[in-house]
């Protein structure tokens, strides 16, 4: 259960491979439509855990949803263009599938967070209802040689995804300390969470090949900005939307391909991103009830691809 007194509560995910595709390695499945341009695509596995938190005005944490992400699919398809000796452009989009989710709820109600929590529920039923991102950037190639690739990037990416938790059971405090217990009805609705997330970034790339292996990989740092996020709690019929101020993200990349001929190879994509926790106020059904810092999220994820070339 997640209880609210005055404050709402925000999750943060980005879960979003960084779409910029180095020069010297291919993407998952990979078609050459001239010279200068390639378009591929590729599937993958993503994980990734995503904190949400509530705060009360003093900024005592009054409950934390751990939104777990073991274990969901993923489908990216990437264009890139080379538009000049130095120059590249790249953009891809990713579709998220719902594959194994779990959501953790704990509230400390009349007690610091540093005290034992006092309400406890977990949802095993937890689906992803959607994920999609879009990512764009521009990369410079800055020193090139047969041995090494280096350039820097910048670009812009948007995430969008839902969670909806239903049935789990719970243990509350209402009566007793933890003496409250029980489940919800299998199949009902709990919770509906989704966030959206516009970020700015840039960083640096690097590549190496030898013979027909190739490595890379990138690491890139920016901001996520003009975030929110809407929590529906069905049972009460309420509606929070947490309006997400500026926070630091960083996102690594790491990849190896194999070209067993000039026209087919193989690749694996390693993709690490993680939103640092961002806070901000909350509305409850379009009206504004807690100012400043009232709610906070984070996002970790790692999401890594395979295919031919």
């Amino acid at each position: 259960m997640m209880f609210r007194l005055s404050v709402s509560a925000l999750s943060l995910m980005v879960l979003l491979p960084l779409s910029s595709a180095p020069l010297y390695a291919q993407d998952a499945t990979e078609f050459r439509l001239d010279r200068n341009m390639t378009v591929g695509l590729r599937g993958g596995v993503m994980t990734g855990t995503a904190h949400e938190f509530v705060y009360d005005t003093d900024g005592t944490k009054l409950s934390e949803l751990v939104w777990d992400m073991q274990q969901n699919y993923t489908i990216s398809a990437d264009l890139n263009y080379r538009a000049g000796p130095r120059w590249s452009v790249a953009a891809s989009g990713t579709l998220g599938i719902n594959g194994n989710n779990y959501m953790n709820d704990w509230d400390w109600i009349g007690r610091p967070a540093t005290a034992a929590w006092t309400h406890h529920s977990w949802h095993d039923d937890t689906g992803l209802d959607h994920y999609f991102a879009l990512d764009a950037n521009v990369a410079y190639d800055f020193a090139a040689s047969d041995a090494l690739d280096l350039k820097v990037l910048g670009g812009a990416k948007y995430t969008d995804l839902q969670w909806t938790a239903r049935g789990g059971c719970y243990i509350y405090s209402w009566t007793s300390f933890r003496g409250d217990r029980g489940c919800f009805k299998d199949g009902e609705k709990g919770i509906t969470y989704e966030q959206s997330l516009p970020a700015v970034y840039g960083g640096f790339g690097a590549g190496t090949s030898v013979g027909a292996l190739s490595i890379s990989g990138q690491i890139v740092g920016g901001l996520t900005v003009g975030a929110n996020d809407l929590d529906h709690h069905w049972l009460r019929s309420l509606v929070f939307l947490d309006e997400i101020g500026v926070a630091p993200y960083l996102g690594a990349q790491a990849q190896v391909a194999y070209q067993f001929t000039d026209r087919i190879g193989m690749n694996v994509v390693a993709q690490f991103d993680k939103h640092f926790e961002g806070r901000g106020p909350t509305k409850l059904n379009g009206a504004f009830i807690t100012p400043g810092d009232a709610s906070g999220a984070s996002l970790q994820t790692l999401n890594v691809s395979t295919g031919f070339t």
